[in-house]
């Protein structure tokens, strides 16, 4: 086939791997049209949800990337509910009062140290958000400074 019309393989596979893009993108489009965001806003740059220990990020009040698995606090360390804005980043944090326990890729939302943090999603915290590796390095590179951070 190639002699006798050169590139025709090539252009039929192209075809098809767009045709299976297209078709991946809509199927993503179509989860995010679905996706249950409870009672966060569309101002919101990352939603914490406590029943369900799940959480995600927003661009222009639509969820970015997949809603991610997490752990919040325990009884008595509950994680506070509100409206929050992310106040400082670490990325090599340590937690002074639980004898330097590591918080990598630390992502601040209240004035007296609650995070988004890396730590054991199966784990509940002092308050914070344990996050798995992964995703703790995209919050990190996500939010800024000043972005809403809503727990509910």
């Amino acid at each position: 086939v190639n002699e006798v019309m050169p590139g025709m393989i090539d252009e039929r596979q192209t075809a098809q791997q767009s045709a299976e893009q297209d078709a991946a993108a809509r199927e993503q489009e179509a989860a995010r049209a679905n996706f249950d965001y409870g009672s966060c806003p569309p101002t919101a740059a990352a939603c914490v949800d406590l029943t369900k220990q799940r959480t995600w990020l927003q661009k222009n009040g639509k969820v970015f990337g997949p809603a991610r698995d997490m752990s919040s606090g325990a009884v008595g360390w509950e994680t506070p509910k509100g409206t929050h804005r992310v106040v400082r980043k670490v990325k090599n944090e340590v937690s002074r009062p639980f004898n330097n326990a590591p918080m990598p890729y630390s992502v601040y939302f209240t004035n007296n140290g609650i995070a988004f943090h890396e730590g054991n999603p199966n784990l509940w915290s002092h308050g914070c958000v344990h996050l798995r590796h992964d995703d703790a390095v995209q919050y990190f590179d996500e939010l800024q400074v000043g972005d809403v951070v809503y727990v509910y």
